[in-house]
């Protein structure tokens, strides 16, 4: 009765109060995962259907420690944000969330790894909810081949949602003497965890097993290689076999949907949840006013005056501590924009000096228009709007028909436990353009065997287009109008580094040097 009573006592007072995550809520999306070359640091990749998101790392030791990069927009049509935390800090990383111009925001806690992207979707939801953890130290199940999951809620169309395959049974039932709040109770057959979990571990071993006897064996007949990759297939299998049982998923209309991570859950134990519908109560004051207008100002690309308006508002007494990250990055993006917008008109003013002059290569102009357009496109991806997107179609005509140069540099990385180093120059790196529409699966091309199954089954998506030479370099030309999807990196002789794959706005986004030719360095990793 206590612990009933301590959940509608938090439902009335989240009901009263103004709380900080109500507008927008997260949820991790484990399918939008990815590998990453971070020289060691760890990643967060936010997408969402909004441009404008401002996203800080608040547990930071210092602003200098993470760095986030909008990225634009993807194939899946949200706008992507990469959020890079330095190796030297702490694996649980705290975000914050909000939309520019408002005081609003949600926050959440991960988990990262080394050279991984974990993903995360920021949704705007009409009925907000937040789940409360209600278990107790007596919670348990006294039958000891199963396990329970509760839900205690007010909301009457809250939905429990199983994966089919967790065979879990789910019912619900008023409570006795209010039925007003609703229990909802999740029995799980724990062996089903527990087979799923024996199954990868047993998959997992035996794949590392053999991977580690071919590493350090010369001359390894090719069957060995082909067990080795059947037994890639199974670990992997196994790895999606469990992930599909993980989590139990709660939303309602209109709501945000939220997960319980199951995958740990042991025989008769118990877990106790309270979910909350939290009612939106907007503040009117001056300092969510400064705010609002800042990022009024700056949806007008008025920089400068939006810059004030984040200063005003960080000055104010009644500033929230907690949202001065927030307006410091709010800063810190106006920053970017005026920069690279006097770069712009930099370049844009040397392009009529040239023009005015008698002997002025073409070249050295349609440098400048590309530089214009780079500059932009830099602007737009923190403030996406049609007068960015129309100039910069306008730059590119004039520069299109100029065949874009590259040149690709291949170093080799050592890895091993504590450390990682460079060890000089990688020859005899495949480069191969991928010309489909969907990008590749990382298990499609996790063997050298599967990528020359790649390319046999749609040979006109593949093209080879160099190999490295003993320095490590290709050089390459590529028509401006039917750039390729992405790059493969394919070692023709080591199979001890893993075949990578770059999508061509990474390329284009990372890579340095004039805008006619751009200059990509690609670290091939080696255990």
């Amino acid at each position: 009765m206590k612990k009933y009573l301590l959940i509608l006592l938090a439902i009335i007072v989240c009901n009263i109060s103004m709380a900080q995550s109500d507008y927008i809520s997260y949820s991790a999306i484990p399918e939008n995962d990815r590998l990453a070359d971070l020289n060691g640091d760890c990643g967060i990749l936010i997408l969402s259907e909004r441009s404008d998101l401002v996203i800080c790392v608040t547990n930071a030791t210092n602003v200098n420690k993470y760095r986030v990069t909008p990225i634009g927009k993807e194939q899946n049509g949200y706008y992507g944000y990469e959020v890079c935390i330095n190796k030297d800090e702490a694996r649980a990383v705290k975000v914050e969330v909000s939309r520019r111009g408002d005081v609003y925001n949600t926050n959440f806690v991960v988990r990262v790894k080394p050279d991984f992207f974990k993903a995360y979707l920021i949704e705007e939801v009409q009925r907000p909810i937040r789940m409360e953890d209600q278990t107790q130290a007596t919670s348990a199940v006294l039958n000891e081949e199963l396990a329970e999951v509760e839900f205690t809620t007010t909301i009457p169309d809250l939905k429990v949602e199983c994966p089919p395959a967790l065979r879990a049974r789910v019912s619900s039932s008023k409570k006795i003497g209010d039925n007003s709040v609703t229990i909802t109770s999740v029995i799980i057959p724990v062996k089903i965890l527990e087979t799923a979990r024996q199954k990868l571990e047993k998959a997992k071993k035996a794949h590392d097993e053999l991977e580690a006897r071919l590493n350090t064996t010369t001359n390894a007949p090719d069957k060995d290689w082909e067990t080795l990759d059947i037994l890639q297939d199974e670990m992997e299998q196994a790895e999606q076999e469990m992930a599909s049982l993980n989590n139990i998923y709660i939303s309602g209309h209109g709501t945000n949907k939220l997960y319980v991570d199951i995958s740990k859950m042991k025989p008769r134990q118990k877990l106790c949840y309270g979910v909350l519908l939290l009612k939106i109560e907007v503040p009117v004051n001056e300092f969510s006013a400064k705010v609002a207008e800042g990022g009024r100002l700056f949806s007008l690309r008025e920089y400068e005056g939006a810059k004030r308006s984040f200063i005003n508002a960080s000055q104010l007494k009644e500033a929230p501590a907690d949202l001065l990250p927030t307006l410091r990055t709010n800063i810190a993006h106006c920053d970017s924009c005026i920069k690279y917008e006097r770069l712009t008109f930099a370049a844009l003013k040397r392009i009529n000096e040239l023009k005015k002059q008698d002997a002025v290569a073409q070249t050295d102009i349609m440098n400048y228009y590309g530089a214009a357009a780079d500059f932009m496109r830099i602007i737009e991806k923190y403030n996406p709007s049609e007068y960015y997107s129309k100039n910069i179609k306008t730059l590119e005509t004039f520069i299109e028909n100029m065949p874009v140069a590259m040149k690709f540099t291949f170093v080799r990385w050592i890895v091993n436990r504590v450390s990682a180093m460079e060890d000089g120059p990688f020859a005899n790196v495949e480069l191969w353009a991928y010309y489909g529409a969907n990008t590749p699966r990382l298990n499609d091309y996790t063997s050298d065997r599967k990528f020359r199954k790649l390319v046999s089954n749609s040979p006109e998506e593949y093209k080879h287009i160099g190999t490295s030479d003993a320095q490590g370099i290709v050089d390459i030309q590529l028509n401006r109008k039917s750039l390729p999807t992405g790059f493969f990196f394919r070692p023709a002789s080591d199979n001890s580094s893993p075949i990578v794959y770059k999508d061509v706005t990474d390329i284009m986004s990372q890579s340095v040097g004039e805008y006619n030719k751009r200059q990509f360095r690609q670290k091939m990793y080696i255990k």
